[in-house]
């Protein structure tokens, strides 16, 4: 009988059996957490956050934890602990497409833009996907590349025929480049596509009234 695989495989079977456990009470914690932050009980939802981080410190339970510890930070307006608590999401999956999106739409609530661009250029390569493209063309916009962004909206048009996104974020490409008639028509047409999209309608009559086109606006 070899008793020595008999005991690594019984401590095998132990430490499976305890990191499950360790993973129920995170997820039981990150309940916990989530009723605090809808509470607006930001402290406390932070310190539980944090519990579930320590209980379950690699898992997909503790990069939620530490998305909603960045949101309860910012509800707290604390953003440099939303940026590292964001960071430190990433460390555990460098994949996951939606924590460069959090963090450069931070970022971007931040005037840091390239910063910004950066975050979203690496979600673009996780995940080509037309709103991820849609906020990689707002970065390139914000920095005044408006070649860039016109290629990024008009990968979002070709992604999704029938939405508006691609069309408004041409249309405010144009109008920042001052071809007004060309902004104009991809406004109208976001607009068609769309109806109740009133940052349509707004962008349009800003344009129109920058043509001098003031009953129409």
């Amino acid at each position: 009988v070899d008793f020595f695989n008999i005991g690594i495989d019984g401590l095998f079977t132990a430490s499976i059996a305890q990191n499950a456990q360790r993973e129920a009470i995170a997820q039981s914690q990150l309940a916990n957490g989530l009723d605090y932050y809808s509470a607006g009980q930001y402290d406390q939802a932070i310190t539980t956050f944090r519990r579930v981080i320590a209980l379950a410190p690699t898992s997909s339970t503790a990069i939620q934890a530490y998305d909603y510890t960045a949101r309860s930070h910012l509800k707290q307006g604390d953003s440099t602990a939303a940026i590292d608590a964001y960071k430190k999401a990433i460390r555990i999956d460098p994949q996951q497409a939606d924590l460069y999106i959090a963090l450069g739409t931070l970022y971007i609530s931040l005037d840091r833009v390239d910063e910004a661009r950066q975050a979203y250029e690496v979600a673009v390569q996780i995940d080509g996907g037309a709103a991820n493209r849609f906020y990689l063309g707002q970065a390139y916009l914000a920095a005044g590349r408006y070649s860039d962004a016109e290629q990024e909206f008009r990968r979002v048009r070709e992604l999704t025929p029938s939405k508006h996104s691609g069309d408004f974020g041409l249309g405010q490409v144009y109008a920042k480049q001052g071809k007004i008639s060309e902004a104009i028509k991809a406004f109208e047409r976001a607009i068609t596509l769309k109806p109740d999209f009133w940052d349509g309608y707004a962008e349009l009559a800003y344009t129109l009234a920058d043509s001098g086109e003031l009953d129409e606006a």
